[in-house]
C-alpha cells in the first residue's frame, strides 16, 4: 500500500503573470498633449501573478508500533473500512473520520498512502508602480504591493493521527497568509 504519488505532488499547477503599462505621457502611445497632464496620468504600471494549484496528497496513519516491528514512529498506515471522501469537506471535518481505524495489533493497516488531497490553493498577488521622472535616467519610483489581495484562506492539512482524539480529520492551520499591504519609494538612477 506504498505505491502512490510522492507526497509533494501537485497534479494541476498555474501560474499567470501579467504586466500592464498605460500608454499615455510622453513616448508612449497616447498623450494627452499637455505635458503636466501626461506627466500626471502616464507612468502608471499594473502588475498581477495568479497562481493556483490541486492539494498535497496526505494519509492517516498510527501512532506506535502496531505491527510489532521495533519501530515507534508514526509511520504505519490506518485501516480503511470506509469510504473517506465527503460531499462538502469543512474545517471541522476534512474526511470521514469513520472510514479509517486503527489496525490490530501485529498487522499493518491497509489505508493507501497518499489517498487523499487538501484544499486546492489559489493566490492573487498585485502590485502598482509609478515613474516619477526627474530628469535624464533619473526617476523616483513608487510601488503599492497586495499580496493575497483577495485575502483567501486556503486551509492546511488535516490532523492525520487516528489516535488524535477529538481532532482527528479536523484543520486548525492555514497553508496560506494574510493579506499583507506594503508601500515603497525607491529613487532609481
Amino acid at each position: 500500500y506504498d505505491t502512490s504519488v510522492a507526497g509533494y505532488d501537485l497534479t494541476h499547477a498555474l501560474a499567470i503573470n501579467t504586466i500592464y503599462q498605460v500608454p499615455l505621457g510622453k513616448g508612449k502611445r497616447f498623450s494627452t498633449g499637455s505635458r503636466v497632464a501626461d506627466y500626471i496620468l502616464g507612468q502608471w504600471q499594473l502588475n498581477n501573478i495568479f497562481t493556483a494549484s490541486s492539494g498535497f496528497p496526505f494519509y492517516p496513519t498510527v501512532t506506535g508500533d502496531q505491527a510489532n516491528t521495533g519501530n515507534g514512529r508514526t509511520y504505519e498506515h490506518a485501516n480503511l473500512v470506509g469510504n473517506p471522501h465527503l460531499d462538502h469537506p469543512t474545517p471541522a471535518q476534512w474526511f470521514n473520520i469513520a472510514a479509517y481505524a486503527t489496525p490490530a495489533k501485529y498487522t499493518y493497516g491497509n489505508a493507501p498512502r497518499n489517498s487523499l488531497r487538501t484544499q486546492a490553493y489559489w493566490n492573487i498577488d498585485t502590485s502598482l508602480f509609478r515613474l516619477f521622472p526627474v530628469g535624464d535616467g533619473r526617476a523616483f519610483e513608487f510601488r503599492a504591493e497586495a499580496f493575497n489581495i483577495s485575502n483567501h484562506p486556503v486551509l492546511g492539512t488535516p490532523v492525520v493521527n487516528v489516535t488524535s482524539a477529538g481532532t482527528f480529520g479536523t484543520i486548525n492551520t492555514t497553508s496560506s497568509t494574510a493579506r499583507q499591504l506594503q508601500l515603497a519609494i525607491k529613487f532609481r538612477f
